[in-house]
């Protein structure tokens, strides 16, 4: 059975809010809070998520004015609802808005580097969970052990920053896009495997001549 994207999507949502719902029920608190020390298990539903997201948004064609006006109403609220309370669930929901819009919107001027920091924008989104837990989880430990001052803990955050952006590139070009170019190659092969099953029909011949 064939995967398709809206079918994708609602499977990494679904597994989201699972997992979010397990985490309230075991732990008492939800799965974007976890402590940092349950590591690749708190950042395992967002990963999947972004997955999900990658494939729909490959997929699935939306209207560039509908992606721009959806794409500036989700960042609207976005920040509406954080000036008055954290909603996460809510919260990631708007920001995924935000990434499929702007990967729908065409670009009037063309730039490779605008294009690559578009692309590698989905290996942000699925990776930097990832990045900080193990970051921010080093940094914690030299903090507690050495009584780093204000000025070099802000200089580790702000290299925490850089090594979430670094590592995007390095998941983009190293992971992402040769499994992506594989699987495209796979697809095609099995295209054309199919189209050399299909018999080939003669002539039509009438009783009419």
């Amino acid at each position: 059975m064939r995967l398709g994207p809206w079918s994708a999507l609602a499977i990494g949502v679904g597994v989201y809010l699972v997992a979010n719902q397990l985490c309230w029920a075991l732990l008492g608190y939800p799965v974007y809070q976890m402590p940092m020390g349950y590591g690749i298990v708190r950042a395992l539903p967002l990963f999947f998520l972004g997955m999900c997201l990658a494939w729909f948004a490959q997929k699935v064609w939306v209207a560039p004015r509908l992606a721009g006006w959806a794409g500036v109403l989700a960042a609207v609220g976005f920040f509406a609802l954080e000036l008055h309370d954290k909603h996460a669930l809510v919260a990631l929901a708007l920001i995924s808005i935000i990434i499929l819009a702007a990967g729908a919107v065409p670009v009037k001027r063309p730039s490779k580097l605008v294009e690559t920091a578009a692309m590698v924008s989905f290996s942000m989104f699925i990776s930097n969970e990832v990045v900080r837990i193990a970051w921010f989880g080093v940094v914690n430990a030299l903090e507690a052990r050495f009584a780093l001052p204000v000025a070099a803990q802000w200089g580790l955050w702000g290299l925490g920053v850089a090594a979430a952006v670094g590592f995007a590139f390095a998941f983009h070009f190293a992971i992402d896009n040769p499994i992506q170019v594989r699987i495209r190659h796979w697809l095609k092969r099995r295209s054309a495997r199919r189209g050399q099953r299909q018999p080939k029909l003669g002539p039509v011949i009438s009783i009419d001549g």
